[in-house]
């Protein structure tokens, strides 16, 4: 079980789904595009990982491809939303390719992940696939459990999206994984949570 001292030793990671459906609205009851509501996840987030790595984290912004903003702290998290705009596709296996390439290569500390995203890959079961194994695969390399972790917070209400992201949460060992690696949770529930709850829930899943 990992402790609170114990962020304080680890890499922080920030992914940014920025595909075309980030524009729509969060809900029917919150008419904020989830584009913005991102934002203000997102800076909460990159404010507290900058105070456990004060470093700066490494954030991502992607939709077909990605781009990469190293060393950023939660002021430069805010010019990243002024210049990126909704567009496009999702893919998540580009991205992330990244981030654990960079883990395995370059990292000398474990490293905790957190996805941004309102749905699933645009290629469907594919896609879906292509990230699973992207994952199995990454569990594999691992030494400990504590290694690598990777939480994926969804934004919106879409009910496939949530399923696809609820079964990688629950059924990643099932199907060939080494360790259990990722949690999945709802914006609404990560309001009810402290932020520190939130990292740890990703490591100690």
């Amino acid at each position: 079980m990992i402790t609170q001292e114990e962020l304080n030793m680890r890499n922080y990671v920030v992914v940014i789904d920025r595909s075309g459906s980030m524009s729509d609205s969060v809900s029917s009851s919150n008419f904020m595009s989830r584009w913005n509501y991102a934002k203000e996840s997102v800076l909460a987030l990159a404010r507290k990982c900058t105070e456990l790595d004060p470093d700066g984290i490494d954030v991502y912004t992607f939709n077909r491809t990605f781009q990469k903003f190293s060393n950023t702290t939660h002021e430069k998290v805010a010019e990243i939303f002024k210049n990126v705009s909704p567009n496009g596709g999702t893919d998540f296996v580009p991205v992330l390719t990244d981030v654990i390439q960079n883990h395995f290569e370059h990292s000398d500390r474990p490293t905790s992940v957190i996805v941004i995203t309102d749905g699933e890959p645009t290629d469907g079961v594919q896609g879906q696939r292509n990230l699973a194994n992207l994952l199995v695969n990454t569990t594999k390399k691992m030494e400990s459990d504590n290694e690598f972790g990777i939480s994926f917070i969804q934004i919106g209400d879409d009910k496939s999206a949530r399923d696809f992201l609820k079964k990688l949460d629950d059924e990643l060992v099932s199907v060939g994984a080494k360790f259990d690696i990722c949690d999945t949770k709802t914006c609404d529930e990560m309001e009810n949570m402290s932020l520190d709850q939130v990292l740890l829930d990703i490591i100690n899943d």
